[in-house]
């Protein structure tokens, strides 16, 4: 699928954004995912069910990974959420964790398409998440480090 985001002068033509520090602890990631939900509905009105749903499992693996892997469980260690819709109706989740960063590249850069067969559970359970994620989304990116995720997802189907 190709994303068509509305870009001006460089950067996304945006309808909202906010952003969010978590502290280093896994306690309250359902609770902030819920909040970032609310703040997508309320920005953007009715979300379709299975839509929302994973964006919660995007916003979960990624959350997860950046707190437990990422800052290595620090809780003196935050992670940075970032959350927008552009004004043509896509999400954005910018996750970036303080840790040194991952090799992304083995799940990423190879082009590969995830099937729709895959049994996620035969799969290794480090990097499992990412390959969900990279499933559920419609743009998954790293930055070089590998501590930083950038995620779209559309929010309505066409």
């Amino acid at each position: 699928m190709r994303v068509n985001i509305i870009k001006e002068k460089g950067k996304l033509k945006l309808k909202r954004t906010c952003e969010i520090k978590v502290p280093g602890e896994k306690s309250d990631i359902r609770r902030l995912v819920n909040d970032i939900v609310k703040f997508l509905c309320d920005c953007n009105g009715c979300i379709n069910d299975v839509i929302l749903f994973d964006i919660k499992v995007v916003l979960n693996e990624l959350i997860i990974n950046a707190v437990t892997h990422g800052n290595k469980g620090n809780i003196d260690k935050c992670v940075k959420v970032k959350i927008g819709i552009t004004e043509n109706d896509y999400a954005f989740f910018v996750i970036e964790d303080e840790g040194e960063g991952f090799d992304f590249k083995s799940f990423i850069e190879k082009d590969f398409e995830i099937e729709d067969t895959v049994d996620f559970m035969q799969l290794k359970e480090s990097g499992r998440g990412v390959l969900i994620v990279k499933k559920l989304c419609d743009k998954l990116k790293f930055n070089e480090k590998g501590n930083k995720a950038v995620v779209l997802k559309k929010l309505n189907k066409d």
